[in-house]
C-alpha cells in the first residue's frame, strides 16, 4: 500500500482527531459464521426457529470467541441440563470444532463478502490517514480479510483511491490489527478492545486518541464501551435495530440505509460533534 502520510507522523495533526476500530464478521463482513452455528446446532439435534436463533446468535454469540459461544449457545438451548453434561469446556470445545468445520466449508465455497456500506467508509477514512485497526473474536478473519482485494472493495471508484496497489488486501489498509482470541491468548472481548486500544494509540503516536468502534453485536457494544471507547452500533437488516444498539449504549448507531446516505463525511461530522473538535 502506498502511503500518502504517515499516520504516526508527530507534525499531521489532522489525523489526530480521532481513530477508528471495526469489528470484522457483520461489520466488514458478511460471513458464514452464523450459518455454520446453525449448522452445527442442526447436527447435534438443537434447532430453534430462525427468528429466535437470531436473536440467541446476536445476544450470546456475535462477537464472542469460540469456546464462550459455544459454551453460551448449549446453555441456552438446555443441552448441559438435558444431557446432564458434567465436562461443560470439553463438550463446549467439541461444538465448536463442529461449527469450524461447517464453517471453513462454506469458507471454501466463497459464502463470504464485503459489505459495500463499511467497505467505502474505510477507504474515505484512509485516504485521510485517519488510525484505522480491526479486531475479531475469529481465528478465521485474518483469512477472510487477506483473501479480499482492496481493489476489488474500490470497485468501479478506485482511481480515487491511490493509495491502492495490485496486490493489496482489505487487511493491508488498517495500521493495527488483533484478529484471533486464541493466536493472541485472549479470554475475553474487553481484553481483545483493551489490547487494540494500546495498540493504536501506540501506533498513532497519541496515548489520548478518542476510539469510535463500529460494532453490529450487544456484547461488542458493552465490551467496547467498558473499556473507554466510544461505540459506533452497526444494525443489519433482520439482526439488529438502531434502537437495540442504542440501548446497550451505542454513542451512535446506523442501518444500512443510513449507512449509505451519511457516508464517511456524514459519519465524521457526527463523531466530530460528540469529541468536540
Amino acid at each position: 500500500m502506498k502511503v500518502l502520510e504517515k499516520p504516526n507522523d508527530k507534525k499531521n495533526t489532522k489525523i489526530q482527531k480521532f481513530g477508528l476500530l471495526f469489528d470484522t464478521d457483520g461489520v466488514i463482513l458478511n460471513s458464514p459464521h452464523k450459518k455454520a452455528w446453525k449448522m452445527a446446532c442442526i447436527d447435534w439435534e438443537l434447532s430453534p426457529n430462525d427468528t429466535d436463533f437470531t436473536k440467541l446468535y446476536q445476544m450470546d454469540v456475535a462477537g464472542q470467541p469460540g469456546i464462550t459461544g459455544a459454551k453460551n449457545l448449549l446453555v441456552k438451548l438446555k443441552y448441559f441440563e438435558k444431557n446432564q453434561v458434567t465436562d461443560i469446556n470439553g463438550i463446549s470445545k467439541a461444538f465448536r470444532l463442529v461449527k469450524q468445520r461447517y464453517l471453513e466449508s462454506l469458507i471454501k465455497k466463497g459464502e463470504f463478502s464485503t459489505y459495500p456500506d463499511i467497505g467505502s467508509i474505510i477507504l474515505d477514512a484512509r485516504l485521510e490517514n485517519v488510525p484505522m485497526g480491526v479486531v475479531s473474536s475469529s481465528e478465521n478473519a485474518k483469512y477472510l480479510l487477506k483473501n479480499t482485494k482492496a481493489k476489488d472493495v474500490a470497485e468501479n471508484m478506485v482511481s480515487l483511491y491511490p493509495f491502492i496497489e495490485n496486490g493489496d488486501s482489505l487487511l493491508d489498509l488498517f495500521d493495527i490489527d488483533l484478529l484471533g482470541t486464541i493466536s493472541n491468548g485472549i479470554k475475553t472481548k474487553e481484553e481483545l478492545y483493551e489490547t487494540a486500544k494500546n495498540r493504536l494509540r501506540t501506533s498513532s503516536n497519541n496515548q489520548s486518541l478518542d476510539i469510535f468502534v463500529f460494532e453490529d453485536a450487544e456484547s461488542g457494544i458493552i465490551a467496547a464501551k467498558s473499556q473507554g471507547l466510544y461505540t459506533i452500533g452497526i444494525a443489519r437488516t433482520n439482526m439488529t435495530t438502531i434502537e437495540s444498539m442504542k440501548k446497550f449504549g451505542a454513542d451512535l448507531a446506523y442501518d444500512e440505509t443510513t449507512l449509505l446516505e451519511k457516508g464517511y463525511e456524514g459519519i465524521k461530522r457526527d463523531i466530530l460533534k460528540i469529541i468536540g473538535k
